[in-house]
Order: structure tokens, then C-alpha cells, then sequence
């Protein structure tokens, strides 16, 4: 897959595509990034997430599952990666009491599943996922983008 580009709407035809594109997000990350990844169940989130793990050097031995229940997940491949599933969350509170602030550091990656029900609480820039389903089974509509604080400037050529 090409670099990725932000503030773009990807259609991905199969679960692969799903995960080239993962692939070429976590290229951009670096210790202190955050994914924000948001859409209905079953559309691929956690595929998504594991996929960013697999392409940050997480091993392969090592499974990798949304932690709907225990909230958080860390992993370590590069650098430390926490994975927050926050659906069963019913505010800010809880994620709080579950040491949100403290995982989500300049010397990691946390990865959000559900983060709109958070949004609150997350950094001022990160990087926004939103996936949907598409025309087919397998297809995923998934949009990219960089959330920053300060307007973007325009590239020109």
C-alpha cells in the first residue's frame, strides 16, 4: 500500500485491504501517538488494532484481543502499546479509575476502540479512524484523519 493520507475515505474489498491499511498508519505513528478507531460492532475495529500492533512489532506469538472486559491490554513491540476497548464504560470516570491518562504517554501508542464514547478525554491531536460497512460483505469504508488542535495549512505545489 502507498503512504497513507489523511483526511481521506479509504474502501477497503476484504479483510487484507483492511489490514494493508493498517499497516500504513502505523507508519505514521511514534511513541505518544494515539488512534482513536470508532464504528458499529463488528466492523472491524479490533482487526484494525491488531493489524497496528502486527505492523509495530508486536509478535506474532503474542494474542492479540480487545480487552472489552479488562479495558486495557498492553503490548510491547517497538514501544509499549496499550489497547483500550472503553464500550463498556459508562463515563469518564471509569476510564479514569482504570489509569487512562497514565497509559497514554510520550513513550507509547495507545490504540481507542469506541473512543467517540470518550472524546472527552482524549489528547488534543491523534489520529481518528472511523470504518463502516461497505456495499459487500467484506468491504469497509474507513475514513482517516489527523486531529490537531491548529488549523492545517494547505501543501502547495
Amino acid at each position: 500500500m502507498r503512504p497513507i493520507v489523511f483526511d481521506r475515505e479509504y474502501i477497503c474489498n476484504s479483510v487484507d485491504e483492511t489490514i494493508a491499511l493498517a499497516y500504513a498508519v502505523a507508519e505514521t505513528l511514534q511513541p505518544g501517538s494515539l488512534v482513536a478507531l470508532n464504528g458499529d460492532l463488528g466492523t472491524g475495529k479490533t482487526v484494525f488494532a491488531r493489524a497496528l500492533c502486527r505492523a509495530l512489532d508486536v509478535p506474532e506469538t503474542v494474542p492479540i484481543t480487545s480487552p472489552t472486559y479488562s479495558v486495557v491490554n498492553s503490548y510491547v513491540g517497538r514501544w509499549p502499546i496499550h489497547h483500550f476497548d472503553v464500550y463498556r464504560l459508562s463515563d469518564i470516570d471509569e476510564l479514569e479509575a482504570v489509569g487512562f491518562r497514565d497509559f497514554v504517554t510520550s513513550d507509547a501508542t495507545a490504540i481507542v476502540e469506541w473512543a467517540e464514547r470518550v472524546a472527552s478525554a482524549l489528547p488534543a491531536q491523534y489520529i481518528d479512524v472511523l470504518i463502516r460497512d461497505g456495499v459487500s460483505e467484506h468491504q469497509r469504508v474507513i475514513v482517516v484523519m489527523k486531529r490537531s488542535p491548529e488549523p492545517q495549512k494547505a501543501v502547495s505545489s
